[in-house]
């Protein structure tokens, strides 16, 4: 399941903004790239909402790791299997 979730959040940031895949992919802080902005944050967290059909909440986003491609995909992650 985390390669279908890297797969989405790749796309979804690759569609804003090019982005190479590789190694440095999973270290991606999104936020500070460019590839999403705050008025862009809402629109890619519910874009991840729908297609993995879970609610990530406030506290979530309030971890440091929210930012960073791999603790946003252990997020999903979590979510997914509670």
């Amino acid at each position: 399941m985390s390669d279908q979730i890297y797969e989405f959040i790749f796309q979804q940031l690759e569609a804003r903004k090019p982005l190479k895949r590789d190694a440095e992919f999973e270290n991606l802080n999104y936020m500070n790239s460019g590839h999403i902005d705050s008025f862009g944050l809402l629109k890619f967290i519910t874009a991840i909402e729908k297609r993995f059909n879970i609610e990530i909440e406030d506290e979530d986003m309030m971890q440091p790791s929210f930012r960073v491609v791999h603790g946003l995909v252990d997020i999903v992650r979590r979510k997914i299997t509670q």
